[in-house]
């Protein structure tokens, strides 16, 4: 799979081009790492930059039943949240998907099954 061809989908309204293209750029060397998750020695499942943290769904650790049921089906997908160090406290801002060359970016509240459906009536 070409990671380079993929239609994005999103109910966000970003506060700027640049403010996408960072999301989106992040999501893709995270996806990228994922799918090479067996050749890197020590694997982390996110990314952080700043305070911003990108984070596969961990299926043992988290509640979301929607997003386990997706990562266990073999989908990536996962979170975007700022982190405070100082008190411990995540601020959910997106989660996302990548699968079959479409990108979903969503608010934490959207469930993405909603936002595939839509996709899947367009096509």
């Amino acid at each position: 799979m070409d990671l380079y061809h993929f239609e994005i989908f999103t109910t966000v309204k970003f506060a700027s081009f640049a403010q996408f293209s960072f999301i989106v750029s992040t999501i893709m060397k995270l996806y990228n790492k994922w799918l090479n998750r067996d050749n890197i020695k020590d694997f982390k499942p996110y990314l952080a930059i700043g305070h911003t943290v990108f984070a596969i769904q961990n299926p043992e650790k988290g509640t979301n039943k929607e997003m386990n049921c997706l990562i266990n089906n073999g989908m990536f997908c996962g979170w975007v949240y700022e982190y405070d160090k100082t008190h411990s406290h995540r601020r959910w801002r997106y989660k996302f998907l990548v699968h079959k060359g479409i990108m979903i970016i969503v608010s934490p509240n959207t469930k993405i099954h909603d936002v595939l459906n839509e996709i899947q009536k367009r096509i």
